[in-house]
This record gives structure tokens, C-alpha cells and sequence, in this order.
């Protein structure tokens, strides 16, 4: 049995997702959360919150999924139906010990109705309910040591008959048949309300009743605190004890921090609505009077419906203040589901990595970049020296004659390549039109009509290189700026917009709120700049004046210079590099070009011999938002329609952020890593664009 369900010590959290969300017919968010210890719906975001759990089964894992999604799907939301379920199932309008077994009722019956209805819609989930719950009970999750269920009560013979029928023969007596009946055809909410409140007067009514027990009270607890284990302050259980397959998630049930919240006002005495209503019953029922309508009526002064008077209130009850009704004799709701509610709660790892959820940030193009004409402008005082004129004019006659050469050469294969998958794409149709040329050859041949050639119409390309600007590129940096000017040639050449972005976190930036427009649930991010040393929006002089900047840059990063240093205005020396923030950013220069442009097909290119040197996946921080306080933090990125990136901090120091990243911007992004060499890369380029040009 456990060979089949093998435990598993890692889990797929983005299978998982992809599940809930088929499961859920919805694109509903998923977040795992290490801190939460139930798993929860919100009903209005329409995010599914899964704790950490471990150690189980694959098929477990799955069931509990399915589990939870059945209460978003026909579990009423809001804590108002529950809490008038519980008031009607109880017949008793304030929490206590009543409530507690109503709310036991109530969820032994709705999870037999939501798992049922969960397997008649997804039918490939019947085995997995089968094999998880084989596995929960190897694993004595119902807490049956080596009782069979037929020793226990009705509520446990109840439960583990819908939870786990297919491994036991339970055996129940005429009395008892036609509640399973019921249960098994319940459809509705409203159904299960009426089947759990009947249960709970057939449990009174046949003896099976909770024994009193005195137990003192702790101190420090208020008026209203019962000693049992595993109730709060309220005389409820608290909403961390209640188990993943024990909570009614989708209607807001005892559990959650919202509900809680609400289920404190209703029971806060004077100055709320409900203590109001609560005081007028108690006063009616001061008077001794019943109306014997039905067993709710019975409840409201403390005689049940046979005219049997029932017990002295329960501790939880604030009689006092408000006068409420006793709770009379509170039926035995088993222990299974308690047992198993807290053997799921032995799942979830407390310990576990932290997960922190966020969106990528916009980027403030206006402070992030430096635009080509300033740096125009920035390396025109350094060009007034005689010195300098005169290397770099050489120097820009030599590149000049060596550009038209590459580019040539590049242009001539682009449009070779693009003319043989124009000539293979084409397509020829008659035209039913008789071709008078043709016409002649009606005797001996069938085509005598004109014809049409059909050509493919070819979508509009635009090319974006961001190249890395750091300290570790120093000893190539030169002949790959040289590379990158040559397709900018070549683009130019071919009529292909082009912009090349040196990045990086050296020189003058704005500070961090300057260069990301940050949103509420953004990663937080480092500031870095982006040199425009390259664009075919410079036109005549002024794309001269560019290329004679970029000349002056190679010039002072090579050792054989010929005696001229080069030109370097402040703030262009080399820097970390800040790759990770440099995709993020590209979305925005991207979406920007585009936009200005009117190109269908954005190509990118990143230009950079290694990692990042900051991520905002690495213990990352959200504005406004959570804060992962450890390095092995996992970092989720958030994308259109609920799509998810996962940062694994497992995979190294910085765990796979570059890679998480750049499959997040997949659609736009084409990463082009370079090695010491980049002698032919921009040849290799040139052809992905000729091949893509049509695509």
C-alpha cells in the first residue's frame, strides 16, 4: 500500500497550482504559504491559500487539493451562513460548547457532500481519494489504534463511512439508514443544514450525549474560556486546530482570521445588533413560556421539546450580560474528524522555506536611461582636444570601410534568406479567368486560366541588445561593444529599428522610488542605468558623432591602442551587474519601442559572461507587502493571469532568479550568453533575424 503511495519529500508547487486551477474550473490564484496553518479561501481576490504540507503521498497531496477546491466550489461563502447554520443546527444563538458539535456535524456531513460532488465533476479524482485516504489510515490519522469503526459511535461510523467506505464495512442499524441516505443525496447547503441539525437531535434523543466534566479554569482566561483542549478563548476551537479536511474553507468557517473576528463582535454583549436580539429572546424566555413549534423554539427557555428540562448552562455562555439561553445536553460528536484534523495539522511544515508573492515592478525609463543624445553630449568636451580628433577620425575611417564590408555581407544573406522563404511560401491560385495566351492549348490541356501568386505578407522586426556593463566583461568588453555596432550596422543597413543598452550599477543613478515606479505587491529592486550607446534613431551627424563615442569607449578598453587611450567621460567606467533588474526593466523598453516603432516582433539579446550580482528574488522584499527574513527564502513572481515564476533558492547562491526571470519573459525575451570569443556572434544574429523575419 505506502510502495503505491510513496511519501514525498518534495513538492511540484507549480503542478499543484496547474491542478487547483483546472480543478476549480477558474483562474484562480494559488499561494503556498509556510505561515499558514489551514488552508483558506478568499472568496472575493479569489486566492486559494495552501499550507506547507509534507510528508505525504502524491495522491494525498492531490485529494487534499481537491478538497479544498470543493469548498470554494459549493461551500457558501461568508461567515453569515455558516453562523446561522450553527444557531439552527444547535438551536442556540451563542457560541459554546453546542456550537462545537454543531460545527462537528456540520462538517462531517459537508464533506461528504463536497467530496462526492468534487468526484462526480473530475472523476480521475476518485483515486486519488482512494489512495489517500488508504494512506491516512496506515498512517492512524482517524485515531482508531486497532478498534474496528463499527466499535465507535454513529458521527465516527459516519465519517469514515464517506471518507474512507471503499476500506471499511461499516455496519449501521435501521435507525440509523436513513441519515446515510440522506447524505448521500444531498445536493445543497441548505440540505446539509437540515440533515445536521435532525442529526443532532437524533444523537440527544437516543443517548449519545457528551458526559459533564467539571474542569477548573486556568487562570488568566476570561468568563467565557473552557478548559477543554483544543478551544480558545470563546469555548470554540481555535481556527489553527482546525485540519485541512475539517474546515468548511469556502463558507468562511471557524478558522480563519476574518471569521474569528466576526464571530468575536456577535458574541462581544451590549452594543451590537445581535446581543440585542440575543437579550429580547432571553427575556421571552424569562417568562417561562414556550410555543412548542419546533426545537428551536424548545431551546429558547431551556426545555427541550418533550417538556424534558435540560442541563444547567455551559460555561460558555454569557449568561449575565445578555441572559442568553442554556445550551441543554450537547451531543457526542465522535473523534475522528478531531483526530484527523490534528494528524493533518502534523503536516504542515511550521519550518519551512518562507515564500514571499510578488509582481515586477515598472520601470521609470525617464530617470533609467540616458539617451542617446545625451551621451552625445557628455562626450563632446572630450572631443575638442586636437589629440583626440585626430585618433579618433582614423579610427572612425577604418571602422567606416570595415562595416560596410560586414554589414554588406550580412544584408546580402539576409535578403537571400528571406527571398527563399518568400519563393517557398508563395502560393498560386486561379483565377477562373480564361488567359487568352493559354487559350490555344484548350485541346490538349485544362489550364488555360490566369493565375495569381499569392504572397506571404512578412511581419516587422526590431532588435534590442543590452549589453553588461561590469568589471568582469573588462577583458572582452571591447570586442563585444565592436560586435554589437556591427549589427547595429547591419540594422541600419536593412531598415531594422535597433537600440543597444549598456546596463549597469556604476557611475550616477537616481535612488530606487526614482528609477522603479513601484506598485503595492512589487519586489523591491536595486537602481541601475542604461547607456544608449547605439540607436538607427540617430540620423546623418548625428550617428556618426555616436559611432566616434562608441570608438572612443573600445579605444580606451584595449591594451593595444596605438598610443590613444581612448575617451571615458565620467560615470561610463564599469560597474556591477545587475542583470535581473535589467530584464525587468526590459519589459518596459520593450513595450516603449514597440509602441514608438509600429514593429509586430521584438528580438532581444542579452550580452553578459555570467550571473547577476543582485536579484530582487534573492531574500526578496515587497513593497508594502512581506519580507522574507532568510536567504533560503522563495521568491514567486507573479505574471498576467495568475501565471507563476518560482525563484528555487536551492539551485545556488542566488538560486535560478536569472532563469526564472527570463522565462517570464519569454514571449519578448531571447537570451544570447557570449563566451570569451564573440568574434561571429553577430553573424549567428544576424541569421536568427533573417529566419524570424517572416515567422
Amino acid at each position: 500500500m505506502m510502495s503505491e503511495t510513496a511519501i514525498s519529500k518534495t513538492v511540484n508547487l507549480d503542478a499543484k497550482n496547474l491542478l487547483s486551477r483546472l480543478l476549480a474550473s477558474e483562474n484562480i490564484e494559488v499561494r503556498h504559504d509556510a505561515k499558514a496553518p489551514t488552508a483558506c479561501f478568499d472568496v472575493e481576490a479569489r486566492v486559494l491559500i495552501l499550507p506547507m504540507w509534507e510528508n505525504m503521498g502524491d495522491r494525498m497531496y492531490d485529494m487534499f487539493i481537491g478538497h479544498e477546491v470543493s469548498h470554494a466550489l459549493f461551500t457558501p461563502a461568508g461567515e453569515t451562513s455558516l453562523l446561522d447554520a450553527l444557531r439552527v443546527v444547535s438551536g442556540v444563538s451563542h457560541e459554546g460548547k453546542a456550537w462545537h458539535a454543531a460545527k462537528m456535524l456540520l462538517n462531517v456531513v459537508e464533506d461528504a457532500r463536497i467530496e462526492r460532488l468534487i468526484q462526480r465533476k473530475f472523476p480521475g479524482l476518485v483515486r486519488d481519494f482512494r489512495e489517500g485516504y488508504a494512506e491516512i489510515i496506515a498512517r492512524d490519522f482517524f485515531g482508531l489504534g486497532d478498534e474496528h469503526p463499527n466499535d465507535r459511535g454513529f458521527v465516527d461510523r459516519l465519517n469514515i463511512h464517506f471518507k474512507a467506505g471503499a476500506h471499511y464495512t461499516i455496519d449501521f442499524d435501521s435507525a440509523e439508514q436513513p441519515f446515510l441516505e440522506r447524505i448521500e443525496d444531498a445536493e445543497s447547503w441548505d440540505e446539509v443544514v437540515e440533515i445536521s441539525r435532525d442529526l443532532y437531535q437524533f444523537l440527544i434523543d437516543n443517548d449519545e450525549t457528551q458526559p459533564e466534566q467539571e474542569q477548573p479554569q486556568e487562570a488568566g482566561e476570561g468568563e467565557s474560556g473552557e478548559g477543554d483542549e483544543g478551544e480558545g478563548d470563546t469555548g470554540m476551537p481555535s481556527g489553527d486546530e482546525d485540519g485541512p479536511m475539517g474546515n468548511p474553507v469556502g463558507a468562511g468557517g471557524l478558522g480563519t482570521e476574518e471569521e474569528t473576528e466576526g464571530d468575536d463582535e456577535s458574541t462581544s454583549g451590549a452594543g451590537t445588533g445581535d446581543s440585542d436580539e440575543e437579550s429580547e429572546e432571553s427575556s421571552s424566555a424569562a417568562g417561562g413560556e414556550d410555543s412548542g413549534e419546533s426545537m428551536e423554539d424548545d431551546t429558547d427557555d431551556g426545555e427541550s421539546a418533550e417538556g424534558e428540562t435540560k442541563n444547567a448552562p455551559a460555561s460558555g455562555s454569557d449568561d449575565g450580560e445578555n441572559g442568553s439561553e442554556a445550551e441543554g445536553e450537547v451531543p457526542d460528536t465522535g473523534s475522528t474528524q478531531e483526530a484527523m484534523d490534528r494528524s493533518a495539522q502534523g503536516l504542515v511544515n511550521t519550518e519551512a522555506s518562507e515564500v514571499v508573492y510578488g509582481n515586477a515592478p515598472k520601470a521609470n525609463l525617464k530617470n533609467m536611461i540616458k539617451d542617446y543624445s545625451e551621451v552625445i553630449e557628455d562626450f563632446a568636451p572630450l572631443m575638442t582636444d586636437a589629440w583626440n580628433i585626430q585618433h579618433v577620425n582614423h579610427a572612425f575611417a577604418a571602422w567606416t570601410t570595415k562595416s560596410k564590408r560586414v554589414a554588406g555581407a550580412m544584408a546580402k544573406r539576409f535578403d537571400l534568406k528571406k527571398a527563399a522563404d518568400v519563393a517557398k511560401r508563395t502560393m498560386i491560385a486561379k483565377t477562373g479567368v480564361i488567359d487568352p495566351v493559354r487559350m490555344v492549348n484548350y485541346k490538349w490541356s485544362e489550364d488555360i486560366f490566369r493565375k495569381n501568386n499569392i504572397l506571404p505578407q512578412g511581419k516587422s522586426h526590431a532588435v534590442t541588445v543590452f549589453l553588461d556593463w561590469s568589471g568582469s566583461m573588462d577583458d572582452i568588453i571591447a570586442d563585444t561593444l565592436e560586435q554589437a555596432m556591427l549589427l547595429a550596422a547591419f540594422c541600419k543597413r536593412a531598415g531594422i529599428p535597433f537600440e543597444l543598452f549598456a546596463f549597469s550599477n556604476g557611475g550616477r543613478s537616481y535612488d530606487d522610488a526614482s528609477v522603479w515606479d513601484y506598485r503595492d505587491g512589487d519586489f523591491e529592486c536595486n537602481n541601475f542605468r542604461l547607456l544608449n550607446l547605439m540607436s538607427t534613431r540617430a540620423r546623418g551627424k548625428d550617428w556618426d558623432r555616436l559611432t566616434k563615442c562608441c570608438l572612443g569607449l573600445i579605444a580606451s578598453k584595449r591594451s593595444n591602442s596605438s598610443g590613444w587611450s581612448g575617451v571615458t567621460p565620467g560615470g561610463y567606467g564599469l560597474g556591477g551587474t545587475p542583470l535581473d533588474e535589467c530584464i525587468i526593466a526590459a519589459k518596459t523598453v520593450l513595450k516603449t519601442i514597440q509602441q514608438k516603432t509600429g514593429v509586430q516582433v521584438m528580438n532581444c539579446f542579452f550580452m553578459t559572461d555570467g550571473g547577476t550580482s543582485s536579484s530582487p528574488l534573492s531574500r526578496p522584499n515587497v513593497r508594502n507587502g512581506a519580507s522574507a527574513d532568510s536567504w533560503d527564502a522563495r521568491a514567486i513572481l507573479r505574471g498576467a493571469g495568475n501565471k507563476q515564476w518560482t525563484a528555487d533558492p536551492d539551485a545556488g547562491w542566488r538560486g535560478n532568479t536569472t532563469e526564472t526571470l527570463t522565462v517570464q519573459r519569454n514571449a519578448m525575451i531571447r537570451t544570447a550568453k557570449i563566451e570569451k570569443t564573440v568574434r561571429n556572434m553577430m553573424e549567428r544574429v544576424a541569421e536568427c533575424v533573417a529566419l524570424d523575419a517572416l515567422t
